[in-house]
């Protein structure tokens, strides 16, 4: 997901395979530059979750809420549940200025 800020500070959330499942932060200064610093905020593997927002909060606060919980899915096969234990939730909290850069 991407967020955008005022002046063309950016932040892009998202689960990368390369960096083991983990939640990533992109930010950059400017939209149109090639410069972005890389945080991971959670030191765990989520597997295959997927990012989503609290939009009023970020609209009105200027802060993120991530839901967090590791999601498994066998590749291929949305017809059939994988057979897991179910896991913790919780909720990131995430004050994103271009600062954070």
């Amino acid at each position: 997901m991407l967020l955008y800020q005022s002046l063309g500070a950016a932040h892009l959330v998202f689960s990368d395979d390369n960096r083991r499942n983990r939640l990533v932060l992109a930010t950059t200064k400017r939209l149109e530059s090639d410069e972005w610093v890389l945080k991971e905020p959670l030191p765990n593997n989520l597997d295959a979750w997927e990012p989503s927002y609290d939009a009023a909060l970020w609209l009105q606060r200027g802060h993120i809420s991530i839901p967090i919980q590791t999601v498994h899915q066998d590749d291929g096969n949305d017809d059939t549940r994988d057979q897991v234990p179910a896991t913790p939730y919780q909720v990131l909290t995430l004050q994103l200025n271009s600062a954070n850069s």
